[in-house]
């Protein structure tokens, strides 16, 4: 007969840590101790902890698949979760699942590949089309994992989101690629003459919390934007927040963050192509400013910023300086 290894008190509290706060199940803890799961369910039983039943673990076993690190793909999906995404259970099936419908398929496969990406294989894809000839298919992509459902719905939003981004600009530009693709919009107005004469950029959404968590975003990438709030006189809808991205910044916008949808980066890269007065931003100003306290003259200053004359004076001349 062989030696039967003896459990210390130590053990059995790496036992509970194990299977409950790293959700390993009983015959992972017992093959990494070299014990019989009997042995480790014993003294888990004799802890007083509840042990799972068989789906639970099965929910565990399948949601350990998916990779939830912080990732530029888990970004995406988070983006555009708050937007038209949504996770959520069906009450008659049971069934947990992230879910997108949309009217443009580049950006369902977008969603899909993401999804993909951070490990989800139960995927179902279909499209619901309309017999009426004004309204344009959905195409629907759903991912199934009770798991994913359980960890999106114990996020503390939106204070989790700036944790898991840190200063990662990367997973940040995601998750507005994501919000984006959701609830952004290129407007391109045409004169007469079908020529394109201004251009607006912007993301829609009623929460407040969620526009501010997208402006330090943009903060965060350097785009510089303004904030509009549209009031609904219908008691029944909620006021509209509306993030405009200034025209100055379309370039910097598209490069950094851009979008999967192609009727959307067509219209975006006409509103860049776009001849308009090259306003200065926010930083140019304040360098202007701080160039000539310091004893630079106007032609010194366009050659340092990389501005002409006239567009440095103009500056100078609006903030009182001269």
């Amino acid at each position: 007969m062989g030696i039967r290894k003896k459990v210390s008190d130590r053990m059995i509290n790496e036992f509970i840590r194990l299977y409950l706060d790293k959700k390993w199940s009983i015959s992972e803890i017992a093959n990494y101790f070299g014990l019989h799961h009997e042995t480790v369910r014993y003294h888990l039983k004799k802890r007083n902890i509840g042990l799972r039943r068989y789906n639970e673990s099965r929910v565990i076993r399948n949601g350990l698949k998916l990779n939830l690190e912080p990732s530029e793909s888990l970004s995406y999906i988070l983006g555009v979760i708050e937007g038209d995404g949504c996770v959520t259970k069906n009450k008659n099936s049971g069934h947990y699942y992230t879910n997108l419908n949309a009217i443009d398929k580049d950006f369902v496969d977008e969603f899909e590949r993401h999804l993909r990406n951070i490990g989800f294989t139960k995927i179902q894809r279909s499209t619901v089309k309309y017999e009426n000839e004004g309204r344009k298919n959905q195409y629907v992509v759903r991912a199934y994992s009770k798991y994913f459902y359980d960890w999106y719905w114990n996020l503390d939003k939106y204070k989790s989101y700036i944790k898991m981004f840190k200063s990662n600009h990367d997973y940040m530009a995601m998750f507005l690629k994501g919000m984006f693709d959701s609830e952004g919009c290129v407007e391109i107005i045409y004169s007469k003459r079908r020529n394109p004469k201004s251009a607006f950029i912007h993301i829609s959404n009623t929460n407040e919390k969620l526009i501010d968590l997208c402006c330090k975003f943009l903060e965060s990438l350097d785009i510089q934007y303004r904030l509009e709030l549209k009031k609904r006189k219908n008691d029944n809808k909620k006021d509209v927040w509306k993030i405009f991205i200034k025209p100055h910044s379309f370039n910097d916008f598209r490069e950094k963050i851009g979008t999967s949808i192609k009727r959307k980066y067509d219209k975006m890269y006409i509103a860049c192509s776009m001849k308009r007065v090259n306003y200065l931003t926010d930083k140019e100003r304040t360098e202007i400013i701080k160039l000539y306290n310091e004893g630079y003259n106007i032609n010194q200053i366009r050659k340092k910023i990389g501005r002409d004359f006239n567009t440095v004076k103009r500056c100078l001349q609006k903030e009182s300086i001269i």
